[in-house]
This record gives structure tokens, sequence and C-alpha cells, in this order.
């Protein structure tokens, strides 16, 4: 991804030292490709992704835009150094901020996605124990395939430190972060524990439906056809108690994640916090 071919890495060079022969006009789009040799150098050299520091506004391509009008405008000796300049002391400030991050927000990614495997993997297993082989279950639990745990602020909390981070990355300038400690709180084992205690009570309430479910299907095998009333009447008895029984199961899974997302708010926290009250250097 760093590779550039020796013409633009022997003009960077020139540019740097002002080694020109005569007075030339070079053309934008050359700057452009020099200024990736100056990114590609300084990334390499001291070890920074180089992901991190080509982005949006920041990157030099968006930079060099705002020199020249176009790739084909001609640009002095003078103007292409005042660019590589700006754009070193813009590379200078994105490593000095990567420095302070990158390795906490490494250690928050990591946290953040044991987390959610585990949280999934117990979540799945809890379910196998809920649902009823016999093929009767809420449709409140039937819903639960889709999502058990919802995880609503991990995910939220995790998008706005990505934009956060790419806003003080496109910002491109220096400043002073601190993290509250080196290791970000984990709250998967009291998750766990919530999930484990809501399960049983998820459990015994489609077992009393699937009981309820298959006496009524024994039941209604014994009314004639002719009986429609009577077998309205039974069917709603039964969509009655459905709707009771599913309430509840709603109100357990909702208290689950109410429990989820206040315990997954103090790891988002320890890496959002940090970088919406970073101060100018």
């Amino acid at each position: 991804m760093c590779e550039v071919t020796r013409p633009y890495r022997d003009l960077l060079a020139k540019v740097q030292s002002q080694q020109f022969n005569k007075p030339v006009m070079i053309k934008a789009h050359l700057l452009s490709a020099a200024l990736v040799a100056l990114v590609c150098a300084t990334s390499s050299a001291r070890g920074y992704p180089l992901d991190s520091l080509l982005r949006s506004s920041a990157t030099p391509h968006g930079f060099i835009k705002g020199v020249a009008a176009s790739d084909d405008e001609e640009m002095s000796p003078e103007e292409m150094e005042a660019a590589l300049e700006k754009e070193q002391a813009r590379q200078t400030a994105m490593e000095d901020l990567e420095r302070q991050i990158s390795a906490p927000l490494a250690a928050f990614s990591s946290v953040y996605e044991r987390s959610l495997n585990e949280r999934d993997a117990a979540a799945h297993k809890a379910l196998d124990g809920i649902f009823n082989q016999g093929g009767c279950n809420l449709s409140a639990v039937e819903r639960l395939r889709g999502e058990f745990i919802s995880s609503k602020a991990a995910k939220a909390g995790k998008a706005e430190i990505e934009s956060t981070r790419a806003q003080l990355t496109d910002s491109a300038r220096s400043y002073r972060i601190s993290f509250s400690s080196t290791t970000p709180p984990d709250a998967t084992p009291k998750l766990l524990q919530a999930l484990n205690e809501a399960a049983p009570k998820i459990k015994a309430l489609n077992a009393e439906y699937g009981r309820i479910c298959s006496t009524s299907q024994q039941q209604m095998k014994k009314i004639p056809v002719t009986d429609a009333a009577k077998m309205m009447a039974m069917s709603s008895e039964i969509q009655a108690r459905e709707a009771s029984l599913g309430s509840q199961v709603d109100q357990i899974v909702g208290t689950l994640n109410q429990q989820v997302d206040a315990l997954d708010a103090s790891l988002i926290a320890w890496a959002l916090q940090p970088l919406k009250t970073a101060q100018p250097k």
C-alpha cells in the first residue's frame, strides 16, 4: 500500500531539500504523489497504521485539492515546499493522536468483541433450554431467535467512538487525551448472571404455555367439526393465554436488556469520554 515509484520519491527529496537547478513549475498531481510518499515514509518509520493517517480531508489527495484547483494546475517550488511543510505538521499531529489512543482503543475493541461473542453464545445456549421440543412455543419466545440480548447501547456506543475518533483524526490538531486506566471495565460476568437469572423464568412461562397448547389441541380433536362456536371459544381462550404469558416474557426480556445497556454503559464511557473531552495542546 505504501509503494511509491522512484520519480515521486526523487521529487519529494528535491522539494524537501529545494534542489532545483532552475525555476520550475510542477503539476499538482505530482505533488499529491509526493505527499503520499511523505505519509508512507512517516507511517513506516514510526510504526503507525497507514489507514489511520490517510483519512478523508486529512489525506494528501484531499489536502492538495485545497492548494491546487485541479491535477493539471502548476505550482512553484515555494508553494510545494509550503504544502509539504503543512502536510508534515498534519501527519505529526495525527501520529501523536494515534500514539495516545491506539493502544487503549485496541484494548476496548478486544473486550467489546469478546463480550459480544460470550453473550451471544450464552443466549443461544439458554434458548436451547427454553424451547419446547414438541412445537408449542410462545411467539414471544420464537422472536428471541432473532435477538435475545439486544446490546443496543454497546453497538451505538461503538459507532460513536469510531465517529469521534475519525473527527479527531480529521481535525489534524494536537490533543491531550487521558484514559482513566489501562484496562477497560468488563461487565460480562454480571451480564451473563442477569441472563442466567432471566432464562429460567422465561422457560417456566413457555413450558406452561406448552402444556396449555398440548391439552387444548387434544380437546379440540374431540370437538365435532360442526360445532364451530365451541372451537372458536377454545381458540380464543388459547390466544388470550398466549398473549398473557407472552407479555410476561417480553417484560422479562425488556428488563434484562435494560440491565445489559446499563452494564455496557461503563465500557462505552471508558473509551468515549476521553475522546469527547480531548483538549487541544
